[in-house]
């Protein structure tokens, strides 16, 4: 709206509690309260209850609304949203990123705390949650002046709603200002705040409900402000500032003209309105909305111009807003009075003769005929006003026998230019956290987060105890908003430096601090450039689709044009009472009469342990949540980059936006439960997004979005759009849909939208319907500008998105060839391009005898606004080979076209040899693509008469079945950079969690290099690809090469005898093992400058024996001139295991094989005693 992309918007949220899933995931996160109330920040608060309700707003630009007399409730001035990246555990808060989210919302709205008179809080009644987010708000206003800032909450009334629970805070907020009262926040007794401990609080909880009426200072009325904060279980912040608006006192308003209509779709409903309308009148519930008199020419022209017409209709004429009164309670009681006119649809034209001119209008309105009802306001028109909605049946609609009960310090070396005081500091604090946890002091990383050792809220409380004596009175969300003890450090330096070096024994000294200032680094000016039309780059790309276990088995299908489509496995389910070939009978039955998709093989593997996730929890997730994961990491990797560089290099700023849509996982919850099984298999869109923020420790936008089938490539788009705002540096999007649960095919079936012969047609003849498929995909995002400036590796080019929706059309799954048009040339006209600069077409084609020539002639309306060349681009659908994979079918098109542009190849669509006769092609711009061919450029003739080859570009298109469409358009990147060719010697670094994954990354390297590379002169880009785009793990390997083949030889001398001989340049060590070793090297205050020196001097073997021991080294330093390009490289062969919810038959063989695992480790030696009985644990054996 900010861009002028849209005019009015719909916002809100809705959650209904439909099966007790929502209870028993919140109960086994102990997050329920056992008692029947909720207490918000009360010092009794034990947490919250579950809460239903659904809310929207209609949102417009404020100037748009002043100039259409819009009736507005208050304005919207500031807005922050932001993930809190890496906290202690995925649902603890953070509280820096709290603040940060508040500080910019202020910011936007050109306020400071000083201007916020009330916040509505979220106030889980969590005691902790409580406490931290009571600390942010003492922090954001304990300089305030004046009055003590005012908190409050609705939770206290009708519980947590989830996520209705924003749009609920923001509709009371709005009826606060209204009404000029704060409501109490119930349950409230005693604050969960000790002023001795904690400090003075500069804000107050509303105990009571009190009266709060705008003040004038200088006898100029002083702005209301609220403040509303939401926050989300994953780590999404989001903070919106409400201003006051005081409606302008109305000139006198003109009626123009007297005729008051009311219509409804039954007669019934129609009656019930009336009844509505007139309490809304007499008993003055106009109030609630701070309207003090109903002006008559006001509620005429909303009812004139803001209602839809329908069947059934009323028509008053009168005089006076008394006259109307009488005249709707006249009609009440079924008397019919003079200029009451009704629904009749059988009244002669004859019978107009007696009427007036306004009489005659009414009459002919209420016969259906069509009134442009503007034309009589041609100049002034009156205010809009708040009336009652429709009053919609109230009809039951549940499912058939349905019930409610159905069925959640080696390492201090890591932190270069330290004063020795914070040396010392750290120490301390490592010496603290041993004596809590009993772990060995070699063993702790200052810039670990503490989780990845444990910590829960016993830890956090000795930890408390041990500082309050060192530093007295503490607040108790310290280690919730510092994670690291490198940051604690830093805090305890900035606020309490003396104590620190009494406690310490370290005498004064002169040292620059570099200490980052919290609050001037929330408050800074960002730039307010816009890069409206700034092409984004893509740098990174991963997927996993039918029959192809990454892309380079997916562009090997592609290219021979595989069928990849199969029986549904056996291991998902048995086509025994699901599979019926009868179409009729199936529908009957509630049985499929497809049994065909394109499946991913490895659906359930998973390997939790690499992200600090326990095999139970990586059981309940759902595999969609896995996978994306999983392909993030790898997408992370390809862009060569590693998550410490999102961290340092980007400070946090990386969005995620993900697609998805299908559920189905928890459906087997509860025969599990009858089992006797404590497993709670969950789906939850949101975390399928927050998770990858949370391992990654991102901060930028995060959210899933669900338009069903063009999920992903609206996933796209809006990471587009964050980035070109400058809301984000980097961006993942991308896509995943699995079929958990036969009951997505029962559905699917049940629309009938399945192919009967298990074959995707698109624009081919006899298609009937679309195939499934599984498919997970990702790429990464950046501006091109700083994609060049990065020297990354560019896959293609984005030059334009959009997104629209069909609007209302013949039915609901019915496509509109409009919408699509004007789709494809908003995107083109946001690329700057012509149709005819397109060269292909990745088509949505749902195989349907319909679907597909409504989706050509879309394409061609849109094509035919720029040229009339027939036949010239190509086009074809990706869902021939893997099938329909709706929420990630965008990404899938994606990848298909950017690996085209990349291989220059056109791939071969299947199946239509004989085109869809509702299509006759030889009238469109469009040819099939039948075959494989080369990918030739276009020419076109330039203004001097000259041929000029044009890029390749191509467009894709993706449409919801519910008309929410989708278009992305991506160029060819042809790069101008040479790769450098400097003269060796290079470092080639390699690390994994596992030696035996070490050893598969060392084969993955060699494959690569004896298929893929073949000059020397990538060398350098190889070295610097793996020594800064790879998170360095416990196993470490390094060579020092001068050529390719010196590279191979080594690798395959590591993998044949494990030769770690110094003297061969070949260097392997083990972290863990060797930190106790590198801790006496790491405490000399001379290691970092030494180490800096040899960086300097390029001593790299030197180096490489600190690196692969445990020694934190930036290896950037190496490459002060220019940096070498960033290649895609082999990304993490993670363990592929498998988790799966567990039938009778599966369990016995699980447990044996886990038992049969840890026998072995036994024998070994690999795995002790200890940890044998607490694997034991965590796999449930016991």
């Amino acid at each position: 709206m900010r861009n002028k992309k849209i005019n009015v918007a719909l916002a809100g949220g809705v959650n209904v509690l439909l099966s007790p899933w929502t209870f028993i995931i919140n109960r086994k996160l102990k997050m329920l309260t056992p008692e029947n109330m909720m207490k918000p920040f009360d010092v009794n608060a034990t947490g919250h209850l579950n809460g239903e309700g659904a809310g929207l707003v209609l949102l417009k630009r404020l100037s748009d609304a002043i100039k259409d007399n819009d009736h507005i409730y208050g304005v919207m001035s500031g807005i922050s949203v932001q993930h809190g990246g890496k906290s202690m555990y995925l649902t603890a808060p953070n509280p820096n990123s709290h603040r940060e989210v508040i500080h910019s919302a202020y910011e936007e709205a050109g306020i400071t705390p000083n201007d916020i008179d009330y916040i509505e809080a979220q106030g889980t009644a969590d005691p902790m949650t409580d406490k931290m987010e009571l600390a942010v708000y003492n922090s954001i206003f304990e300089n305030r002046s004046g009055n003590p800032v005012t908190i409050g909450t609705i939770k206290g009334n009708m519980g947590h709603l989830g996520s209705a629970s924003g749009i609920t805070a923001l509709i009371k907020a709005i009826l606060t200002l209204k009404n000029n009262c704060i409501p109490k926040v119930l349950n409230f007794e005693q604050i969960n705040w000790n002023n001795d401990e904690d400090g003075p609080l500069s804000c107050e909880i509303c105990n009571e409900t009190k009266s709060w009426i705008p003040r004038s200072i200088n006898g100029v009325k002083k702005k209301r402000r609220i403040g509303i904060h939401n926050f989300g279980y994953g780590g999404v912040n989001g903070h919106i500032v409400l201003d006051e608006y005081a409606i302008p006192n109305m000139q006198s308003e003109k009626i123009g003209i007297n005729i008051l209509p009311i219509s409804a779709r039954t007669e019934k409903q129609l009656h019930e309105y009336v009844n509505k309308l007139l309490n809304y009148i007499k008993i003055q519930e106009y109030k609630l909305y701070d309207i003090n008199e109903i002006r008559l020419p006001s509620l005429l022209y909303t009812l004139q111009t803001g209602k839809e017409p329908l069947k059934y209709r009323i028509a008053i004429v009168a005089n006076n807003l008394n006259e109307f009164i009488s005249k709707l309670e006249l009609l009440l009681i079924n008397k019919q009075s003079k200029s009451i006119f009704k629904s009749n649809l059988n009244i002669s034209e004859g019978q107009f003769t007696s009427l007036n001119e306004i009489e005659l209008l009414a009459e002919k309105w209420v016969q259906g005929k069509d009134v442009d009802w503007l034309s009589f306001y041609p100049n002034e028109k009156p205010a809009k006003i708040p009336l009652p909605s429709y009053a919609f049946e109230k009809a039951l609609h549940v499912l058939s026998g349905y019930k409610s009960i159905q069925q959640a310090n080696s390492s201090v070396n890591k932190i270069n230019n330290t004063s020795s005081l914070k040396k010392n500091v750290i120490n301390r604090l490592i010496q603290i956290y041993c004596d809590c946890t009993n772990l060995d002091y070699s063993h702790i990383d200052p810039l670990q987060s503490l989780d990845q050792y444990g910590i829960d809220s016993i830890l956090i409380t000795n930890m408390n105890e041990r500082f309050s004596h060192i530093f007295g009175d503490l607040p108790k969300t310290l280690l919730f908003e510092f994670q690291t003890l490198d940051q604690l450090a830093d805090y305890f330096l900035t606020k309490f430096e003396k104590q620190c070096m009494k406690w310490t024994n370290t005498k004064a000294e002169l040292e620059e601090r570099t200490l980052k200032n919290d609050n001037e680094r929330m408050i800074k000016q960002k730039s307010d450039k816009k890069k409206e039309n700034e092409p984004i780059a893509i740098i990174g790309i991963s997927g996993r689709y039918p029959k192809a276990k990454n892309l380079k088995e997916y562009y090997k299908n592609l290219e021979n044009g595989r069928n990849c489509i199969t029986e549904i496995p056996a291991n998902r389910w048995s086509l025994e009472n699901f599979y019926e070939a009868n179409k009729d009978k199936a529908l009957k039955k509630r049985n499929s009469y497809g049994k065909w998709g394109g499946f991913l093989d490895n659906h359930d593997c998973f390997d939790p342990l690499f992200f600090n996730i326990s095999p139970l929890e990586a059981i309940n997730m759902d595999p969609q949540e896995r996978q994306f994961l999983e392909v993030c990491w790898e997408t992370l990797e390809d862009a060569g980059y590693s998550p410490e560089e999102l961290v340092n290099k980007f400070d946090r700023d990386v969005g995620v936006f993900v697609g998805i849509t299908k559920t189905g996982y928890e459906l087997y919850g509860p025969d599990l439960w009858r089992s006797g099984e404590t497993l709670h298999p969950r789906t939850s869109f949101g975390s399928v997004a927050n998770r990858v923020s949370y391992v990654l420790n991102l901060g930028g936008p995060c959210m899933p979005i669900d338009t069903m089938c063009s999920s992903s490539l609206t996933a796209i788009h809006e990471a587009c759009e964050h980035l070109l705002r400058d809301e984000c540096k980097m961006a993942f999007a991308g896509g995943v849909n699995l079929y958990m649960h036969p009951s997505n095919f029962v559905e699917l079936s049940s629309l009938q939208m399945l192919s009967t012969d298990g074959k995707c047609k698109s624009f081919g003849e006899g298609g009937n319907g679309f195939v499934p498929g599984e498919g997970v995909g990702a790429i990464l995002l950046k501006r091109l500008s700083d994609a060049l400036e990065d020297n990354d590796h560019i896959y293609g080019v984005i030059k334009g998105t959009s997104i629209n929706h069909g609007g209302k059309t013949n039915g609901y799954t019915v496509p509109s060839p409009n919408a699509q048009a004007d789709l494809v040339k908003k995107a083109l006209d946001k690329a700057g391009l012509m149709a005819n600069h397109l060269s292909c077409i990745e088509a949505h084609g749902t195989g349907t005898e319909l679907g597909d020539p409504i989706e050509v002639a879309g394409l061609t309306k849109a094509f035919e606004r720029d040229t009339q060349e027939k036949g010239f681009c190509s086009l074809g659908s990706v869902k021939t080979n893997i099938g329909h994979l709706e929420a990630a079918a965008g990404i899938a098109g994606v990848t298909k076209l950017v690996l085209q542009l990349y291989h220059k190849k056109l791939f071969p669509t299947l199946y239509a040899e004989t085109p869809n006769s509702n299509i006759n092609f030889a009238k469109t711009p469009f040819k099939i693509q039948n075959e494989l061919e080369t990918w030739n450029q276009r020419l076109e003739t330039n203004s001097t008469g000259q041929k000029i080859e044009l890029p390749r570009i191509g467009g894709i298109s993706s449409f919801g079945a519910g008309g929410s469409n989708a278009h992305v358009i991506i160029e060819e990147y042809i790069t101008t950079k040479i790769m450098r060719s400097n003269s060796g010697p290079y470092l080639i670094l390699l690390s994994a969690k596992e030696e035996d994954v070490l050893c598969k990354k060392v084969d993955q390297l060699l494959s690569y290099l004896q298929e893929e590379l073949t000059r020397d002169d990538s060398l350098e880009s190889i070295a610097y690809t793996l020594q800064v785009g790879r998170k360095a793990m416990e196993f470490r390997l390094g060579f020092i090469v001068e050529t390719r083949e010196e590279l191979i030889d080594k690798l395959h001398m590591f993998l044949s005898n494990k030769n770690t001989n110094n003297a061969s340049h070949i260097y392997f060590g083990n972290v863990k093992n060797n930190k106790e070793g590198m801790s006496n090297f790491s405490n000399d205050e001379d290691f970092p400058s030494l180490i800096k020196t040899w960086l300097e001097k390029r001593k790299i073997s030197s180096l490489a024996k600190l690196w692969v021991n445990g020694t934190s080294i930036d290896w950037n330093l190496l490459y002060i001139e220019e940096k070498p390009l960033r290649i895609s490289l082999p990304t993490y062969p993670f363990n592929k295991e498998r988790y799966n919810l567990p039938t009778p038959e599966t369990k016995e063989q699980i447990e044996l094989e886990k038992y049969e695992d840890l026998l072995d480790g036994l024998i070994e030696g690999s795995v002790s005693v200890d940890e044998a009985l607490e694997l034991v644990d965590i796999y449930g054996l016991r």
